[in-house]
């Protein structure tokens, strides 16, 4: 019998050879999501992925960026980061004080009820350096064209408009 983490790297269909993988696509999607945030890419140093999955984000960085850090709740994908040379956590409590110029989390606040956001915010605030940003992405509950992924995916806690 598999474990539930197994059970959701599946459901995701992050099973396959693509763990720290990017298409061309994405490679554009990252570059403009840069881009657009008004960060300065070359003053990137420290960069944290919150909720990494697949890598997808976190290979692209590694790839253009010095240092690179993800945290991700499901141990079975921390460890093929870390054996893939990748620092990676379970948790913020990990990360002891490091401050990072950018944080980012796509597809990662809708997995968190509301109860649970401002302390996750505080905790990425906490790592945040002093001129950082962050990026996040989730589906858009406000939108009709957004709530499809909103609510294809039974782990999804909080819409968020």
């Amino acid at each position: 019998m598999s474990s539930s983490h197994e059970q959701y790297i599946k459901y995701k269909n992050w099973d396959g050879g693509k763990f720290l993988k990017y298409t061309k696509v994405e490679n554009a999607y990252f570059q403009k999501a840069l881009s657009i945030s008004g960060i300065k890419p070359k003053s990137l140093s420290d960069i944290l992925e919150i909720g990494f999955g697949n890598g997808n984000f976190l290979g692209f960085a590694s790839q253009h960026y010095n240092n690179v850090v993800g945290i991700e709740a499901n141990p079975l994908l921390v460890e093929k980061a870390t054996k893939n040379k990748i620092s990676a956590f379970q948790s913020f409590n990990e990360l002891n004080k490091q401050r990072f110029d950018l944080i980012v989390a796509f597809d990662v606040v809708e997995h968190l009820t509301l109860d649970e956001l401002s302390n996750f915010f505080s905790e990425m605030a906490a790592h945040l350096a002093d001129n950082g940003a962050m990026i996040l992405r989730f589906p858009n509950g406000d939108s009709p064209f957004g709530r499809i992924n909103q609510h294809g995916d039974i782990t999804h806690k909080a819409t968020i408009g």
